[in-house]
């Protein structure tokens, strides 16, 4: 069982592409379940290019916003296991959490990079600080299309056991 294909890809194959699945609260900015599907693939896609495997941890360092979902469920959609953390932390507390946690990466928000700039551990980072349509369009523009491919991945991005 992946939580990626009963909570995305099965509204897809339900016929619920058009279907509003996210509303932001910030901006009101809505997502279908067919954009959902878009961004978690290009999520799964981004961590998959840059080397995170089957069962590796990813700590993630994102706050509630629509880009949370893109890698949390991306990262499971690959058989990875998301770490979410809290975003409020002091660096002495992620160099815990890293060790306690046993992440291979972590993936955060440039709004958020500043606590890692003391942690040993290398990280992703990606975008900017989750407010509003124009900065969500910004971190899905910065990633080439080979690497976030817009190869179709609705079922071929989960792994096989």
């Amino acid at each position: 069982m992946n939580a990626a294909a009963e909570f995305v890809d099965a509204n897809i194959e339900a016929g619920r592409a058009d279907v509003i699945a996210v509303r932001n609260a910030t901006d009101d900015s809505t997502l279908t379940y067919g954009d959902v599907l878009r961004r978690v693939n290009r999520g799964g896609n981004a961590l998959r290019d840059t080397g995170v495997q089957i069962e590796q941890r990813v700590m993630l360092l994102v706050p509630d916003c629509p880009e949370f979902i893109d890698i949390f469920f991306g990262a499971i959609k690959i058989g990875a296991v998301p770490v979410p953390v809290n975003t409020l932390l002091r660096a002495p507390d992620y160099e815990y959490l890293l060790r306690d946690s046993r992440t291979c990466c972590r993936w955060c928000t440039s709004r958020c990079t500043p606590p890692w700039s003391r942690c040993s551990r290398t990280h992703l980072t990606f975008g900017t600080w989750c407010t509003s349509a124009a900065m969500a369009e910004k971190f899905h523009r910065r990633r080439s299309t080979t690497a976030l491919g817009t190869r179709p991945l609705q079922k071929s991005l989960i792994p096989s056991r």
